[in-house]
């Protein structure tokens, strides 16, 4: 029997999140499991509805529900559900509350097994008090809708099960790469379309959305303390102005290279010298994990997530978050010594082949589904 499975989308952008998806959607098994995309159209989504359809998968697009007082755009997603009458629905939470009336609707179509995967969590603690508890409170109630939350990582996880009803529903289901899609050769030819004057100069990538979360002002901060190395950023969002003018601040502007959303990721990843990921806070970043794979040393900060995947000077290195000068210091480090550069790559790649394989993430999902719906299918028959 295949069992139809719908992902369930409230995102206005292509990051981790949504490469995660698409890695699940396009390695399950077809042969057992129907992916289905249903989502809210935004022009910062194109690119992975795109992706998505390019596999054969059927997306379906459906009013973005601004409330529960939007109860003509809650009824449209129910009647969606239950025309599509799926076994599974997975909705992917890029932060704290997202997709929460997607879920209560998916509860209300009878869905058999909701499933809710954390992809990024703030730590309520952040909050006001008042807000916190308001929060935390909508967060237990609508835990009650979802029979297993995915956390992509152990710290993770642990944050989770403090907000849900039950922590027995915290699963963790590391995220993963497939290490093929990263095996892949350039030349400089790339790098001198972008770019020119690279011949004597190390390259450092980042790939990250232009988000304050992600730590960029602290990267550029550090660039001008690096002034032989070029800096591509890779990727979109709300803080580009910003950098875009703390670049010229600093005057550093022909070393700082404003990309833009790319598809070439594997290709730049394949001439760059360093990866850096300056991020405050994490679920379990997908981007350190392609690099891995690349065979790119990378450098990243030490938080949360991060240091589930890093083990510092043996298989990447680690910095305090928001810290331009220390990371700069580490650039530096690392860029004049080539030896270690290579051997934290490989390092880096065998990590990622033995740890976070593709299979394994599709395998722990899977097991999830099939968990479910084995004991509501025992529920029922009893």
């Amino acid at each position: 029997m295949k069992y139809r499975v719908v992902h369930y989308i409230e995102s206005d952008g292509f990051g981790g999140a949504e490469q995660m998806m698409l890695n699940l959607i396009q390695a399950i098994d077809k042969n057992n499991w129907e992916p289905i995309l249903v989502y809210h159209p935004h022009p910062g989504i194109l690119t992975f509805i795109n992706r998505v359809e390019a596999l054969k998968i059927t997306t379906i697009s459906v009013p973005l529900i601004t409330g529960l007082g939007d109860l003509s755009s809650m009824k449209a997603l129910i009647e969606k559900l239950r025309e599509l009458h799926p076994e599974v629905f997975h909705a992917h939470l890029v932060s704290n509350l997202r997709c929460s009336f997607g879920i209560i609707c998916a509860n209300l179509a009878d869905v058999k097994a909701i499933v809710a995967t954390q992809h990024s969590y703030q730590d309520l603690q952040t909050h006001g008090l008042h807000k916190k508890y308001k929060r935390l409170i909508y967060q237990k109630l609508i835990s009650m809708f979802v029979d297993r939350y995915i956390a992509v990582s152990f710290k993770q996880a642990e944050h989770l099960k403090k907000a849900v009803m039950c922590q027995n529903k915290v699963k963790v289901v590391q995220n993963c790469v497939n290490v093929k899609d990263y095996s892949v050769t350039s030349d400089r030819s790339l790098l001198k379309s972008i770019v020119n004057n690279l011949e004597v100069k190390p390259v450092i990538l980042t790939v990250a959305r232009l988000d304050k979360l992600k730590g960029h002002k602290y990267l550029i901060d550090a660039a001008s303390m690096v002034p032989e190395a070029i800096f591509l950023l890779a990727g979109d969002g709300p803080e580009r102005a910003n950098f875009e003018n703390q670049a010229r601040e600093l005057n550093i502007t022909e070393r700082i290279v404003f990309l833009g959303q790319r598809d070439d990721i594997p290709e730049l990843l394949d001439v760059c010298d360093l990866f850096v990921l300056p991020s405050l806070l994490e679920g379990l970043p997908l981007s350190i994990l392609e690099a891995m794979a690349a065979s790119r040393p990378v450098l990243a900060s030490d938080i949360e997530g991060i240091d589930e995947i890093l083990i510092n000077g043996q298989n990447g290195f680690l910095v305090p978050p928001a810290n331009a000068r220390a990371l700069a210091k580490q650039i530096n480090l690392v860029l004049s010594d080539k030896q270690l550069l290579e051997r934290i790559s490989a390092s880096g790649r065998e990590c990622v082949t033995k740890k976070f394989s593709i299979e394994k993430m599709v395998a722990g999902v899977t097991e999830i589904y099939e968990d479910i719906l084995t004991q509501k299918k025992w529920s029922w028959n009893s």
